[in-house]
């Protein structure tokens, strides 16, 4: 199931989640009042990152990001959060990671928005009928540039950065211009994520994709499952180089070790440092 991705707008809810779990779909415009406005997002399990790509207009405020979990009566800050967005003191200025730990002393709780008798659980998701999601509030201390655009929200495990420090021919602006007309190679990110994602789900790793607690773990596979995909679109003259970083991807994924979220807490404890390949993980 999706992310859900509601933005309230002054207690008015609209719902994006099919905008911003698509990629394709263009840029989703909102302004930020932050005495007003948030958003929330929902899932089947606890997370602790995600990726957010922001589309034309960025916000050039100065303004800090907070996040509160929903602990089943309220919701709490988070212990800790890396804004990878904040750029000049002004968040939501750049696409990039959000990553945050769970306060221990704070149950991260699954739950309905409304319950049996239509009665609001999660404060202000009255209005809408969502069953079993993990809340996440994002909200701002100041408000945002207006008409703020955000394309898209969900996961990924590398950057154009990382491709460019093993792979520097792959990443210049004359191959991304001849491969896909792009000026980056995040459609293909995206892709290498989900593929990965799929061959952790068969080796039986993970269970879900939210299990995931380090992304680190998996930059390098990724790395490497993205090139492998650029040298296939480069053509025949670049199988060799294809066939031998595809080789790199199996072994990496093999080696990587993920730190996986055995509890549902969203958080790294000591038994889940222990390697995780070949485990079914309930």
């Amino acid at each position: 199931m999706k992310k859900r991705v509601i933005y309230s707008n002054n207690a008015v809810l609209t719902d994006f989640t099919e905008n911003l779990n698509n990629f394709y779909s263009g840029e989703t415009t909102i302004t930020v009042v932050a005495a007003e406005d948030s958003i929330l997002i929902g899932s089947s399990l606890p997370f602790n990152h995600i990726y957010i790509k922001l589309g034309s207009t960025v916000n050039a405020n100065t303004s800090a990001l907070s996040l509160k979990l929903w602990d089943g009566l309220a919701f709490e800050d988070v212990a800790e959060l890396i804004d990878g967005t904040e750029s000049g003191g002004a968040t939501l200025a750049q696409s990039g990671f959000i990553e945050f730990v769970p306060d221990r002393n704070e149950a991260w709780n699954i739950d309905d928005t409304v319950d049996t008798n239509d009665n609001e659980t999660v404060t202000g998701l009255g209005a809408l009928t969502i069953y079993d999601k993990y809340w996440l509030k994002l909200s701002v201390s100041a408000d945002l540039t207006a008409d703020l655009n955000i394309a898209w929200i969900g996961q990924k495990f590398a950057t154009d950065n990382d491709l460019g420090a093993e792979f520097p021919d792959l990443n210049r602006a004359s191959v991304l211009s001849a491969v896909t007309g792009n000026a980056d190679w995040e459609e293909q990110h995206i892709k290498v994520a989900k593929i990965i994602i799929k061959d952790l789900k068969r080796k039986k790793v993970i269970t879900h994709k939210n299990q995931i607690l380090v992304r680190d773990d998996l930059t390098l596979p990724s790395v490497s499952k993205l090139a492998e995909m650029i040298y296939g679109m480069l053509g025949d003259d670049y199988n060799d180089d294809r066939l031998k970083v595809q080789k790199e991807y199996i072994y990496r994924l093999s080696t990587a070790f993920p730190v996986v979220d055995l509890n549902r807490n969203a958080r790294v404890d000591r038994n889940e440092n222990i390697p995780q390949h070949g485990r079914l993980i309930r």
